[in-house]
């Protein structure tokens, strides 16, 4: 129910907002321009709505009014603050100019603050029935309130209560308990009831409800969705899961332009905090050698290895390839397809204990035996191997018979990412990668160029850690670990290449 205030003394000073006007975002500046010509051209012709001196809805219009110098026309809502707040959702929800992300957080701080008014209802008529009057105190002076340990909320009794009733996140019982305590689960049956029952009321999904909640708990997240900077109610939670200084920094990326979108923005963000993290990992870590090339058997000498002890495993095993023909016509070595099987799906055996929870894994291969890799792969590691291999653009080719076949110029690479698996360095990492063969070890006909070692070392580690390879050849992978400042390990059975390979990484 509302009545005129035509009584009302002619004023432009905006009064207090309600909490619950609050929820929603004010016009841009383009838009309120708009709506003060209109007023100019037309006058006022939606009063503004007052409750008990706050104003209830009506912003957009008050401030329009204020530009254009005209006293604002205005009506007062008698009815209590819990038909006060019902008044403002049925009025604001249908907004279209509302973003996604806006919609769900203002009917989360709405309800909140219904949530509130109600109780305070209740405790008003459980005090009229006390001494035997209508009515009672106001909203919140039933017993006594005090600052939160966060700063941002109020205690009443055994719920914790958003100051500006719910401007900041929902109405939550303290239940200090154990998730698995029967309490914690009735709370969250509760709570999965409640959000159940907004959405049917708001046409708002249960999923976009909880989202926003996590939303309204943070107070930047929370702000770049008023503004408008994040529209989807996802990406502002996934904002508002990051540390308050990510938080910050991704919608400063957001706001300045240097991100392309809030997604991309999230990324880059999380990417450098991963790496970050991961270099004061290495920083606190006693100093450790260097570089080494140990010749031995692949699987033997993996076992002899600290679990844990690599972060990134880059390796070329064996083909399968029957007989492996230089271009000067020579046989450099033979190794059936069942012994490069076996052997690759032992040295897997070993990386799952050697290797770090969340390190990458680059696994060079034949296309002839690319998808039995894959298969061994994800034996160990799971869904964890992309299913689609990266392509080496060689910038030579095979031998074969020209007249009537096409020469193969480009090898695969099986890319592993482990269970807690790390960021990619690059913002983008494409699967093909072109480069040329500067730096490949003349001594090995198979040593794959730095170029692309350095790229794939690079993505994947940060400088100080330690990068694997069970099947060193002539240690190129080392090399390239050395030159990107990380500590290298490879083991080669053959002693020539072993001890050609030590010979480079001096």
């Amino acid at each position: 129910m509302t009545r005129s205030n035509n009584s009302r003394p002619g004023t432009t000073t905006l009064p207090p907002i309600h909490p619950a006007a609050d929820a929603f975002p004010l016009m841009p500046p383009e838009a309120l321009r708009k709506l003060r010509g209109d007023i100019l051209a037309h006058g006022q012709r939606v009063p503004c709505i007052l409750w008990r001196g706050q104003l209830l809805d009506g912003r957009n219009r008050w401030r329009a009014c204020q530009d254009a110098g005209i006293t604002p026309s205005t009506v007062e809502h008698e009815g209590d603050e819990v038909s006060a707040i019902e008044l403002v959702q049925s009025l604001n929800l249908e907004r279209r100019d509302l973003t996604e992300a806006q919609r769900a957080t203002a009917v989360v701080r709405t309800e909140a603050a219904l949530g509130v008014a109600r109780e305070a209802r209740e405790r008003q008529r459980a005090l009229g029935a006390e001494h035997g009057a209508k009515g009672g105190r106001p909203v919140g002076s039933s017993s006594p309130t005090s600052s939160g340990p966060d700063g941002l909320h109020e205690t009443l009794g055994d719920q914790v209560i958003p100051k500006g009733y719910g401007a900041q996140t929902t109405v939550t019982p303290r239940v200090p308990v154990a998730p698995a305590h029967p309490e914690a689960r009735r709370v969250r049956d509760e709570a999965a009831r409640s959000r159940a029952i907004i959405s049917a009321k708001t046409q708002v999904s249960e999923r976009a409800i909880r989202a926003a909640q996590a939303v309204c708990r943070a107070p930047t997240a929370l702000e770049a969705v008023t503004s408008g900077l994040v529209p989807k109610i996802g990406t502002a939670a996934k904002i508002a899961a990051l540390p308050e200084p990510q938080q910050q920094e991704v919608t400063r990326l957001i706001r300045t332009g240097e991100a392309r979108s809030p997604v991309a923005a999230i990324t880059k963000v999380t990417r450098e905090a991963d790496r970050s993290e991961r270099a004061a990992k290495v920083a606190a870590r006693p100093a450790t050698s260097g570089h080494v090339i140990i010749c031995g058997d692949a699987v033997e000498e993996l076992r002899r290895l600290p679990s844990g002890s690599a972060h990134c495993c880059v390796t070329d095993p064996p083909y399968g390839l029957d007989v492996h023909r230089t271009r000067g016509g020579g046989q450099d070595y033979a190794d059936g397809e069942e012994y490069a099987l076996r052997l690759l799906d032992e040295v897997c055996t070993e990386l799952e204990r050697v290797l770090t929870s969340d390190a990458h894994i680059y696994v060079f291969s034949g296309y002839s035996l690319v998808e039995k890799f894959k298969n061994i792969l994800r034996s160990h590691f799971g869904s964890g191997v992309q299913d689609n291999p990266i392509i080496w653009a060689k910038p030579n080719h095979t031998m074969c018979d020209f007249s009537r076949w096409y020469a193969s110029s480009y090898e695969l690479i099986l890319f592993v990412r482990r269970s807690d698996a790390r960021t990619l360095s690059s913002t983008c990492s494409r699967d093909i990668i072109t480069t040329d063969r500067s730096g490949a070890a003349k001594h090995h006909s198979a040593a794959k160029p730095q170029p692309l070692l350095r790229y794939l070392i690079e993505n994947s580690t940060v400088p100080g850690e330690t990068v694997i390879d069970p099947f060193a050849g002539s240690g190129s992978s080392i090399v390239a670990a050395k030159s990107t400042g990380r500590r290298g390990i490879g083991i080669e059975l053959d002693p020539a290449y072993a001890e050609a390979a030590s010979g480079d990484i001096r």
